[in-house]
């Protein structure tokens, strides 16, 4: 457009004065554009935490005497099966023959 309506001495002149505008429009219009993506690469501070907290339950001890794990092991001899609760009957054990 700038060239059909220029006069015909000065139709380089006044392309070339054009372009030049039309350029330095563009610097300013397109100066904070860019085709690299931002990449922000500071972590977030770490903050070290040394307090350690265990929660657990410690069982009472127990009186002596009233351990009875191992007492098999120790040549002790066995516990005795309790008595049948009163209207239950048990059955006798198989005897083989």
């Amino acid at each position: 457009m700038i060239w059909s309506a220029a006069p015909a001495g000065g139709r380089a002149a006044a392309t070339g004065l054009a372009a030049l505008m039309w350029a330095l429009a563009s610097i300013f219009a397109l100066r904070g554009l860019t085709l690299r993506p931002i990449v922000h690469n500071h972590p977030p501070p770490y903050r070290f935490n040394p307090a350690l907290h265990l929660h657990a339950t410690i069982p009472a001890p127990t009186p002596a005497g009233d351990d009875l794990i191992g007492t098999h092991l120790a040549g002790a001899p066995e516990q005795q099966p309790a008595a049948p609760r009163p209207g239950h009957t048990v059955p006798a054990p198989a005897t083989s023959g």
